[in-house]
């Protein structure tokens, strides 16, 4: 199995695929995330899931809420597609959950990227918004503030990418993003793909860890503010999703997330240091095979 342009992914124009081009091969895995974190803390991080696997079709939708002063909380349900895109935004919708959003795409243009491309399938990943305004409701709580989105699609199966360590976030402030992508491999747990994007571009000589992100001319530290999930995947949205799912292997649902709300410091050579909040995450695989 290779990734495109080694070391780094190969970005690719905002229309370089479609899910109705009916150029994917079986399975198809087309997942959206959201999130959005208040002024004061609360955050909101939603998820839509469309699946095609040979006759199956499922959608998935779960929201995770952690307000400021209370408990994390996560729900998840199939049913009907969950997200819409017009030429303004991204509209998250799920009824079953008792949640609505809106993330802003008004003047942002997509960036998208060939994470994996080989014989058994490919990963295309699109940043739809580094960093915008975005509102939620859930129940009766909404909360409101700068947010992120992005769209995965994938025709190859989870439990067969090359990744054994997955690190993944993105940082905002009122006027600059960070967001990163990193692959390991082997249980050295060295990276062996880097993305780094700074306001929507490149950078090169990319570094990721779990406590900061550098790049050439730059870096951004991050500090935890809290734990927004620590748990295998057998405990989580994955776990609905597995349900009908029987041919998923029970391997996989071992592989454990651990997600982060964080204060996050950029600096680089030229400005002032911007600080702004980040969410991030590290998840182990436990892949078959592997």
């Amino acid at each position: 199995m290779s990734l495109s342009n080694h070391p780094m992914w190969k970005m690719d124009p905002p229309d370089q695929f479609s899910l109705s081009g009916g150029g994917l091969a079986s399975p198809l895995i087309d997942k959206v995330y959201l999130d959005v974190v208040s002024p004061s803390g609360d955050v909101c991080i939603a998820y839509a899931i469309d699946l095609r696997w040979g006759p199956l079709r499922l959608s998935a939708s779960s929201v995770l809420v952690a307000p400021v002063d209370g408990a994390v909380a996560t729900q998840t349900s199939l049913g009907a597609r969950a997200w819409h895109t017009d030429e303004s935004g991204v509209s998250f919708d799920a009824p079953a959950l008792g949640a609505s959003g809106r993330w802003s795409t008004a003047g942002i243009s997509p960036i998208a990227a060939t994470l994996l491309n080989s014989d058994e399938g490919a990963v295309h990943w699109t940043c739809l918004a580094p960093a915008t305004d975005a509102s939620i409701t859930v129940g009766e709580r909404k909360i409101s503030g700068r947010g992120y989105a992005e769209r995965l699609v994938m025709t190859i199966e989870p439990w067969k990418l090359p990744i054994d360590l997955l690190r993944w976030g993105r940082f905002i402030d009122a006027d600059a993003s960070v967001v990163w992508i990193s692959w390991c491999e082997g249980r050295d747990e060295q990276p062996t793909r880097q993305l780094v994007l700074v306001d929507g571009v490149r950078a090169e000589a990319p570094c990721v860890t779990d406590r900061e992100v550098l790049w050439h001319g730059g870096g951004l530290s991050l500090e935890p503010v809290r734990t927004l999930r620590d748990a295998p995947f057998a405990t989580g949205p994955v776990a609905t999703v597995a349900r009908a799912l029987p041919f998923l292997p029970a391997q996989y649902l071992l592989s454990h997330e651990k997600k982060w709300l964080a204060n996050g410091r950029m600096e680089q050579e030229a400005g002032a240091p911007r600080v702004g909040t980040a969410v991030h995450e590290a998840v182990r695989f436990q892949r078959s095979g592997a």
